[in-house]
């Protein structure tokens, strides 16, 4: 075993005991045999974070070979697009949508028919850019021989020390939670500007300013390991009607048991207050999105049953660099069209992906029904969703570009689309170009995120 795993062992600390207490009602074995976790070390067929390592037998995946290694991007500096000189193979759109079906999802094949004229995959050559820090891949290992569920039916985690709790899943909500804690920096500055878009294009962008600090698995900082996944403070920037208006939430790895918490800033009034239960369906951008799912999903898993369907090959949006340009580059207004976003900036490639179904307990209640999600292997990033109704329509479709941060490195999305198939109405989250990127070297100890940092930060 690699010297970083022994590493990471002898450094290892338990979740706090109170947590453990409640956790430990019920457990549901998720841990694999050390020969199945040894194929994630270097000479294994699976990769550090569990995907195939091998390509595909028809030569359209290749080969994972490690992914982009780390390159350094000064801060106020975006990262260039190192696959800018790659040409379109090809062109999906609603005269050949059908050819391409099984590597379609039933949300992508919705917008082919609604916007015939306009909605179209440009696909590239699969570049599988995916990468990571070290200790994320040593964690992962760990991770394997030991994470487990709970059988309580709210999903909980034992035993994780960081990284992805389950890179060889077993269920559909090992393979959701990797994605929900997988490694996003240790923390960050960085405008998450979101557009709710109109049937005719027009716009109002919400500038939102935040400063984010992650407690669990951080790899240039001691992980706390406790409870608490991150802690946010979002400063509303844009339209002049909200602006000043502030918000600190801290999020939890198991919010069923310790729920995420929440404070407000009015500065109309200029007090901070305990926020309500800000959670699962509540309504956000204008009632186009759900709070649990920014980020393809987020937040407790127990209303849903979670069904893993294994892998199968999908064209998703993969090395989005187009969407994290300067202004100078590519407008913003460039980017938003009416009905969907620019496709002619958007990038699609063939990969494997996790299909996993979510289905509304009979117990519990939830504007969405029925949610499909597809995972890419190689990092965990939830690519696409389609989205049901109560009467088992599909109602709406999650449309994200993944790239690869390469600075740490680490992957996430550019800009995330959630289109609404019934009024042709849109938002658009992740539009940044016309304001500072990320800064990774942005870190505060807890004694920072408290409701009296608001009302410093306050300005009337």
């Amino acid at each position: 075993m690699r010297s970083s795993v022994e590493t990471a062992l002898s450094q290892r600390k338990p979740i706090a005991a109170a947590l453990a207490l409640v956790l430990a009602s019920g457990l549901a074995v998720a841990k694999v045999p050390k020969e199945e976790a040894d194929r994630m070390l270097p000479g294994g067929d699976l990769t550090p974070m569990g995907a195939e390592r091998a390509g595909n037998a028809a030569g359209t995946i290749p080969e994972w070979t490690g992914g982009l290694p780390h390159k350094d991007v000064p801060v106020g500096d975006r990262h260039e697009n190192l696959f800018a000189d790659d040409e379109v193979l090809f062109t999906i759109d609603a005269s050949n949508y059908q050819q391409y079906a099984e590597q379609l999802s039933e949300g992508a094949k919705a917008m082919f028919e609604r916007y015939p004229e306009t909605f179209r995959m440009h696909v590239y050559p699969t570049r599988r850019s995916a990468s990571n820090p070290q200790k994320v891949y040593d964690w992962n290992y760990e991770n394997a021989l030991n994470a487990e569920l709970t059988d309580d039916g709210k999903y909980g985690l034992l035993n994780v020390v960081g990284g992805n709790p389950f890179p060889i899943p077993q269920s559909g909500a090992e393979a959701v939670w990797n994605h929900t804690i997988r490694y996003r920096s240790d923390g960050e500055i960085y405008y998450a500007n979101q557009a709710v878009v109109e049937t005719d294009g027009g716009y109002v962008l919400n500038v939102q300013y935040r400063e984010l600090s992650y407690a669990y698995g951080t790899v240039w900082y001691e992980p706390e390991r406790n409870n608490i996944l991150l802690r946010a403070i979002q400063r509303t920037e844009a339209p002049p009607r909200l602006a000043g208006q502030m918000t600190l939430s801290v999020a939890t790895i198991n919010p069923t048991v310790e729920p995420a918490m929440a404070w407000s800033y009015n500065p109309g009034q200029r007090r901070v207050r305990r926020a309500p239960e800000y959670a699962y369906d509540a309504p956000t951008a204008d009632g186009l999105m759900t709070r649990d799912q920014s980020d393809g999903y987020g937040g407790a898993l127990d209303r849903y049953n979670w069904t893993l369907h294994g892998k199968k090959e999908m064209y998703i949006g993969y090395n989005g660099y187009n969407f994290q340009v300067d202004q100078s580059e590519i407008r913003e207004e460039d980017m938003i069209l009416p009905g969907h976003l620019n496709q002619d900036l958007a990038r699609y490639e063939l990969h494997r992906v996790w299909v996993v179904e979510a289905n509304v307990k009979p117990t519990e209640r939830h504007i969405y029904a029925k949610r499909v999600f597809y995972i890419d292997e190689d990092s965990w990033t939830i690519a696409q969703a389609d989205i049901y109704d109560g009467q088992g329509n599909l109602w709406r479709y999650q449309d994200g570009q993944i790239f690869n941060m390469y600075t740490i490195p680490l992957m996430t999305t550019t800009v995330q689309a959630t289109y609404d198939l019934n009024s042709g109405r849109y938002s658009a989250e992740g539009l940044d170009n016309r304001y500072p990127p990320r800064d990774y070297t942005y870190f505060q100890p807890p004694s920072y995120w408290t409701p009296q940092r608001l009302r410093t930060m306050g300005v009337r």
